[in-house]
């Protein structure tokens, strides 16, 4: 996904797993919406029934739930404006495709989403889908991905324009970020010359994912910030489906 930061500094700011589905300026016609494709039974109980598009929305970070200063961009967001993934290891080119159909929805098998986009004084950027699926299927989304995010080293895209940016992950910080069970991965690198540092957070309660990207031009205003950000969205979570 793509910031409102100047288009050099987009990539960093906003790499969810690799890409979410927001961009810079973006058409306010056309969000990324909360949508939802017929159950399936799954592997798991059939007793229990994923989200609906409706409860994982209510469960989404929102500015109030953030320090002062944040505000919401997720009418901004521009699926259409994305970055093109040009090299990398082969482990990274499966975390961008997964990590983009998660985030445009269209995750194989899921049964619902939600997504949003929050930004603090071009300095900061929170981006969050909530993915439900069919019991049992949230797991094997989960595996896929943070085995993918796991092997994915340094890649570079195609940010649009003539600009490239170039990622490598680093080690990222340990700790509770809620869950039943959760992965933090972190990346800096720069855009255009442009530093940046982002943690990427992905995160399976119960039958549902959280992914979640936290980035900024400065890594100390990454630190910490993105386990914080990851409990409350996995308690807002909780109190959806209770």
């Amino acid at each position: 996904m793509l910031s409102t930061l100047p288009r050099a500094a987009c990539a960093g700011i906003l790499i969810s797993l690799a890409l979410t589905a927001a961009g810079c300026g973006g058409d306010e016609d056309n969000p990324p919406a909360a949508g939802s494709i017929e159950d399936d039974p799954g592997t798991g109980s059939p007793s229990t029934q994923p989200l609906t598009a409706e409860q994982l929305k209510s469960a989404l970070i929102g500015a109030a739930d953030l320090p002062a200063g944040f505000k919401d961009e997720t009418a901004q967001a521009d699926a259409a404006d994305r970055p093109r993934f040009l090299s990398g290891d082969p482990a990274c080119k499966e975390m961008v495709t997964l990590s983009d159909n998660l985030d445009l929805g269209k995750a194989e098998g899921k049964a619902a989403f939600a997504y949003a986009s929050l930004t603090k004084a071009q300095s900061v950027n929170v981006e969050q889908t909530l993915t439900s699926y069919p019991a049992g299927k949230a797991e094997q989304a989960y595996a896929a991905i943070t085995e993918a995010a796991a092997g994915c080293k340094s890649f570079v895209l195609d940010m649009g324009g003539g600009a490239q940016g170039k990622f490598r992950q680093i080690t990222a910080p340990s700790g509770s970020y809620g869950g039943d069970v959760s992965q933090v991965t972190r990346f800096t690198g720069s855009v255009e010359g442009t530093p940046f540092t982002t943690d990427q957070v992905l995160a399976r309660a119960g039958d549902t994912l959280v992914s979640l990207d936290v980035s900024a031009l400065s890594p100390t205003l990454v630190a910490g910030f993105a386990q914080e950000a990851s409990q409350k969205a996995v308690a807002k979570l909780d109190q959806a489906g209770s």
